[in-house]
């Protein structure tokens, strides 16, 4: 599964998060909710549909990418997605920062929908 958030902090204090399949052994580590960010498309645009995590373990180096949809940890990865558009804003364009979490919850849902079906959804709310 590669790096996935294993819990989140109150009030933007950052994710847990584990290395599960990295070289020599599992790892785990913490980030700033700024340090995870959205994909990049081919011509360079950013990607609503992807999120980037690179591992905070030192000397690492790896690098996960997440569909919106959750691969692997739909819930956790859908949790982050919906507090990353609810700090930025959903790079779609439809969709300003500052959104509350129900509103935010509701736009994300759309992407999963859309891309993988209505039932592919796990989060029902979050405290963020």
């Amino acid at each position: 599964m590669s790096i996935y958030v294993l819990d989140f902090k109150p009030a933007g204090g950052g994710f847990d998060l584990v290395h599960d399949d990295a070289p020599g052994g599992a790892h785990t580590g913490h980030v700033a909710a700024t340090d995870i960010s959205f994909g990049t498309q081919m011509d360079g645009s950013t990607d609503y549909r992807t999120a980037v995590i690179a591992c905070p373990f030192p000397g690492c180096g790896s690098v996960s990418t997440h569909p919106v949809g959750g691969g692997a940890a739909p819930r956790s990865v859908q949790e982050m997605f919906i507090r990353m558009v609810i700090r930025l804003g959903c790079p779609c364009g439809a969709f300003t920062a500052g959104k509350s979490a129900v509103l935010t919850i509701i736009h994300l849902k759309g992407h999963v929908t859309a891309l993988e079906g209505a039932q592919r959804w796990q989060v029902a709310s979050i405290v963020p």
